[in-house]
């Protein structure tokens, strides 16, 4: 009999669709129906790339994930890593964090965050035996994946250190630069997997950018079809960085993959158009 962990393989290998790689070469992706599947949608970015796709399904499952913030992609990315099989202990807002090593109830969140518009504190009402904060959560937590998904630079050089020290093997961030330039060289220095934001968090752009296209042919989409768009968004995302890193001896540093294959993608296309 299958272990959970397979099971949770079997299930998200069967929803990948490789076809979809060569459709995006230019730019073939649908968008979403509303904003409450934009919400679920947003956070993919930052767990395709990093658990699909680099990880494999033994690393991640049944492994810890710290997560920051506690809004739109931070919520989601919870729900995405509980899904993937791995156990999340954190989140945040700017008045402090939640630590439950239990793994954080979404739910919960959901209800503070989105119905009830509170604070994260909150959560202690749920859950008593959880562990309230102020300051930063990396500061404190224990992990072996971190997704800080809550604001710009709230991961500074001594905090990476703590966290490759603490034996964290994978950053991927789910905001914009939530890690400042000196924390990024200690991850890379550390030979830690670290995805940076202008890949990992390039689902949510992206989404919102393509419903102009839906909305100019007065088409709609199901949950679905969304969604597996949006993976194939992220997978090619990947091969692309992945792609760079390779051809430019840059083994695993998807921070000059990423800005190699970003600064192709538009060379490429202002040639096409006889602009260079």
């Amino acid at each position: 009999m299958k272990d959970s962990c397979e099971l949770v393989k079997d299930n998200v290998e069967k929803d990948i669709d490789k076809d979809f790689i060569e459709l995006l070469e230019n730019g073939e992706v649908l968008i979403r129906l509303d904003l409450e599947q934009e919400i679920g949608l947003v956070a993919r970015d930052n767990l395709y790339t990093s658990f699909e796709y680099d990880l494999t399904f033994d690393e991640i499952c049944g492994k810890t994930v710290a997560i920051s913030g506690a809004g739109n992609v931070a919520i989601y990315a919870i729900e995405k890593a509980e899904q993937l099989g791995a156990k999340v202990i954190s989140c945040s807002d700017s008045s402090g964090y939640i630590i439950d090593e239990n793994g954080i109830d979404v739910d919960a969140v959901k209800q503070i965050k989105e119905v009830e518009r509170k604070r994260i504190k909150e959560y202690l009402n749920y859950h008593p035996d959880a562990t309230y904060g102020e300051g930063s959560v990396w500061d404190n937590v224990i992990c072996d994946v971190a997704l800080p998904c809550a604001t710009q630079n709230e991961i500074n050089k001594v905090e990476a250190q703590r966290l490759a020290d603490s034996g964290c093997y994978a950053v991927c961030e789910g905001a914009n630069m939530p890690t400042n330039a000196e924390a990024t060289e200690v991850f890379l220095d550390r030979d830690i997997l670290f995805l940076p934001g202008k890949a990992s968090n390039a689902g949510g752009v992206a989404t919102s950018a393509l419903e102009m296209g839906q909305n100019s042919i007065r088409s709609s989409w199901t949950f679905d079809e969304v969604d597996a768009k949006l993976k194939g968004i992220m997978i090619n995302i990947y091969y692309h960085m992945k792609e760079a890193c390779d051809q430019f001896d840059a083994k695993d540093n998807f921070v000059a993959g990423a800005n190699i294959a970003g600064f192709m993608k538009v060379a490429d296309a202002m040639m096409a158009q006889g602009i260079v």
